[in-house]
């Protein structure tokens, strides 16, 4: 498979635009059971802008203007799937299925926060938290840097197949087809929301400036409690020759539950940690698919 976005913000597009999605599968069947095996690309997102300044102007924690760091803004998150299905022909008119999902997720984050953004999200000192909140004893750092221009968070392995922060865990599918007539089938299906661990990295960093310096903060990454939602689908078929067939899909993305809000712990050792969380708001998603096919011989 092939995934090219095109994202662009302010008239910038964001140079991560193609994305190779490998898949593999086998069945076999005997009797009234088909077993198999699948390794796939669930999916994933990301975008890549070659600093800070595509978005907006820059401001410090106290209103003044800060010149753009020229640093990369860079997100890149993928899941895949290795899946153990089975599928059971009850008789003629019914069909059940299911499978075992071992789910992995990896993530790079290369971030920046301007001190005014950052300031509203600082609990405790009167922030709106419109873009989220933030907390943890690393704030005490900031004491010493005066008015705060940006912190940039960093985390990436530079590879085009994984990312630095990782984590895995399961998630399983059932589903049914029945036969109504010779004409005319139905399904359901179900997929639940993966049980990923917390995403962890060793090597990331936090630079902070302000007061004339940049304090780079050495230390480790989690990002808690990222999921794949779940979902679940109705779909028919209906063939009214032996030529044609028409089918129709509806399924629906539980986004609102699993991306609400983006939580990340920094671990920055001696130096104490910081809790950020982002708001998301993401809505759930309806999705509507029409097909039809016609065998010429």
């Amino acid at each position: 498979g092939f995934l090219g976005p095109n994202v662009s913000v302010n008239g910038k597009s964001s140079s991560a635009d193609a994305f190779v999605m490998p898949a593999f599968g086998v069945a076999h069947k005997r009797g009234d059971f088909v077993t198999g095996f699948g390794v796939f690309s669930q999916g994933g997102m990301g975008t890549e802008f070659a600093n800070a300044g595509t978005f907006s102007s820059l401001s410090s924690m106290m209103g003044s203007t800060v010149a753009d760091p020229g640093l990369h803004n860079r997100s890149e998150v993928g899941v895949g799937r290795a899946l153990i299905p089975v599928a059971w022909k009850v008789n003629d008119r019914l069909t059940l299925g299911g499978s075992v999902d071992y789910v992995w997720a990896t993530m790079d984050l290369q971030m920046l926060i301007d001190g005014r953004r950052f300031g509203d999200m600082i609990t405790g000192m009167g922030g709106s938290g419109r873009f989220g909140t933030a907390n943890g004893s690393l704030l005490n750092a900031l004491g010493s840097m005066g008015d705060v221009n940006w912190g940039y968070f960093n985390f990436s392995d530079n590879n085009r197949f994984s990312g630095a922060a990782k984590a895995h865990g399961w998630a399983g599918k059932l589903g049914a087809t029945y036969v109504f007539t010779p004409q005319l089938t139905a399904g359901v299906v179900y997929q639940t929301k993966t049980d990923l661990s917390d995403m962890h990295t060793g090597g990331a960093t936090l630079l902070l400036n302000g007061g004339g310096m940049t304090m780079p903060v050495k230390g480790s990454v989690t990002v808690k409690n990222f999921q794949w939602p779940e979902m679940y689908g109705i779909g028919v078929s209906y063939t009214p020759d032996d030529r044609w067939q028409v089918a129709a899909d509806y399924r629906r993305i539980g986004w609102a539950a699993v991306m609400k809000r983006f939580q990340m712990t920094f671990d920055g050792g001696a130096m104490g940690s910081l809790n950020l969380s982002l708001n998301q708001d993401w809505k759930d998603q309806n999705i509507l698919m029409l097909g039809t096919s016609y065998r010429y011989t």
